[in-house]
């Protein structure tokens, strides 16, 4: 004769499996999670205690979301850069393509850039960074680094430049990240938290077009960049976590390279291109790296072996002569 405290053995099979369905359907409702089945109890275990092998977690405090009006210099550090004060590395590779007047969208060809950073100056007010960067450029059909390319805008045979740049400044202020500042809102979703920066130039083009004819592009340098960045919410939240892994995203629109040799040719040059930030040189994809290493090795070394601050116009009037 059962006890009459005891359920019957197929009503209590029945409460058991409720408890693991339910347990799966609170897992799958929450956002970034994975409904998995609950473990079966452990023998001699109370029912009831099978509820709370499947407890879903919390969402993240407002605190552990990335939000520009908490601490916003630290955040875009740990972002773009190691608190710590360790090297940080971000590649990206993509593609260039040509806007023209008329409408016509012109694939150019593809280019593979290195940007090493460290922090060099912290307070919760302001960040300044040093930053080097390395850029190859490469044909579209075969990947290789290219030496000699036919301009389909002209018909010319140029010598595309490699180019690096750095070691440079950069600072970054809290005033920065107030609305309006250059610093879009953050966006969160599936785990992740996303933001983007955005940066114009306008500025008399440091090539006089009277002596560069053919490499000017103007009496002016405009460009628009936009820079994207996206974080996992679990790394974000983790404070230990002086330095985020971050996919990254590149958008540029600006006048044409120089050693292209198209003078003041209306039109805008494209730039796409995706990438990540790593912590060491080794998480740098193989093929990448090695064509970084062919051309400019000194980005890997303890010292850059070039003078900063350099850029890839300064580079040009050091390693070319005006083209007639």
């Amino acid at each position: 004769m059962r006890h009459p405290s005891h359920p019957p053995v197929a009503s209590r099979q029945r409460r058991e499996l409720l408890h693991r369905l339910a347990g799966g359907v609170v897992l799958a409702a929450v956002p970034g999670t994975r409904a998995v089945a609950a473990a079966p109890p452990r023998a001699g275990a109370p029912v009831d205690a099978v509820s709370s092998v499947a407890s879903a977690p919390s969402p993240l405090p407002p605190a552990q979301r990335p939000d520009w009006a908490q601490d916003p210099v630290r955040t875009y550090v740990r972002v773009v850069c190691d608190l710590a004060g360790a090297d940080t590395w971000k590649w990206f590779t993509g593609r260039l393509h040509a806007a023209l007047p008329d409408g016509a969208i012109v694939p150019l060809l593809g280019f593979d850039s290195v940007i090493r950073r460290k922090l060099a100056a912290f307070d919760p007010s302001s960040a300044t960074i040093t930053f080097s960067e390395a850029t190859v450029f490469r044909d579209l059909a075969s990947g290789e680094i290219l030496d000699e390319w036919r301009n389909p805008l002209n018909g010319r045979i140029v010598r595309p430049l490699h180019y690096p740049e750095g070691p440079n400044p950069l600072t970054s202020r809290a005033a920065d990240f107030v609305p309006g500042g250059g610093f879009s809102p953050w966006v969160t979703s599936a785990g992740t938290a996303r933001f983007t920066r955005e940066s114009r130039t306008d500025s008399p083009h440091p090539l006089d077009p009277a002596v560069w004819r053919l490499e000017s592009s103007g009496p002016r340098f405009r460009a628009l960049t936009l820079r994207s960045y996206t974080v996992a919410l679990a790394d974000f939240a983790d404070p230990a976590r002086t330095a985020l892994p971050a996919d990254y995203s590149l958008t540029v629109l600006s006048g044409w390279f120089p050693w292209m040799l198209l003078g003041p040719l209306p039109g805008q040059m494209l730039w796409q291109a995706e990438g990540r930030k790593v912590d060491a040189p080794e998480q740098i994809p193989t093929d990448l790296r090695a064509r970084i290493l062919a051309r400019f090795p000194g980005l890997f070394a303890s010292v850059v072996p070039w003078k900063g601050p350099m850029s890839f116009m300064r580079w040009h009037m050091e390693q070319r002569q005006p083209e007639r």
